[in-house]
């Protein structure tokens, strides 16, 4: 079964993002969007954004560090192991 498409907001000012991107390059189900880009519109719901942050299946997401991995949880309560 193919994986649910984790979406990434990043802003090329942002040193976080960088550090994301470095630890999740390659992943299939991971698609990095620039804010700045269009196409972010559509996963942005408000005239705030924290990146980087996630979109999974429709929900907002915090990336967090812990032990180590990223993981994304989302404002529905469902917490993401990003490099899986």
């Amino acid at each position: 079964m193919e994986k649910e498409k984790i979406i990434i907001l990043t802003e090329p000012s942002c040193e976080g993002c960088d550090f994301v991107k470095q630890k999740l390059e390659g992943k299939q189900n991971i698609h990095f969007i620039d804010i700045n880009n269009p196409e972010a519109g559509k996963y942005i719901k408000e005239d705030s954004i924290i990146v980087p942050s996630a979109v999974y299946k429709g929900a907002r997401c915090l990336i967090k560090l812990d032990n180590g991995k990223l993981k994304a949880e989302c404002e529905n309560g469902s917490v993401v192991n990003l490099e899986d």
